[in-house]
């Protein structure tokens, strides 16, 4: 059973994004570089929504971001005809962040969860536990709210 009836394949590996609709017909494809898959989400207005994480640098439609640490986490969106629109991502001095997954609530707001190891710094939000997981809450274009969280992962 499909969550959007109008989307019945998206393959996603290595940062290569294939949409197609019932019944298979090609939509769009985009690939991004340096960077590793983990999930993706799909909003009510059909834009995808990717997150993982990468080393030292990720390109996304000519966009390229960086990371002072191990690796960080990032959230690309893309819209409905597969352009490119925006992509965020965590960083840390010496920390890891690594992307667990990515969610779109019917009011827009996108959530952002995984784990970090070492500082981390979300919007203009560090993170200073040694370890654990951060919840973050963007808007549609790419805006951290105020709402970032971390815990301890048991």
């Amino acid at each position: 059973m499909n969550v959007f009836p109008w989307i019945s394949i998206l393959l996603l590996f290595s940062l290569n994004i294939v949409v197609a609709e019932q019944p298979y017909n090609f939509v769009w494809a985009q690939g991004a570089s340096g960077g590793v898959p983990y999930g993706l989400t799909i909003d009510g207005l059909k834009n995808t929504y990717v997150c993982g994480y990468f080393g030292t640098a990720a390109t996304f439609g000519g966009t390229t971001v960086t990371n002072g640490g191990n690796s960080a986490a990032f959230l690309a969106k893309y819209d409905s005809q597969g352009n490119f629109q925006w992509v965020r991502n965590t960083s840390g001095g010496t920390g890891t962040g690594a992307q667990g997954g990515a969610a779109v609530f019917s009011n827009g707001s996108i959530y952002l969860v995984g784990k970090f190891t070492g500082p981390l710094t979300i919007g203009n939000t560090n993170l200073t536990n040694r370890s654990g997981f951060f919840l973050a809450k963007y808007d549609t274009s790419g805006q951290v709210s105020s709402d970032v969280g971390q815990g301890s992962v048991i």
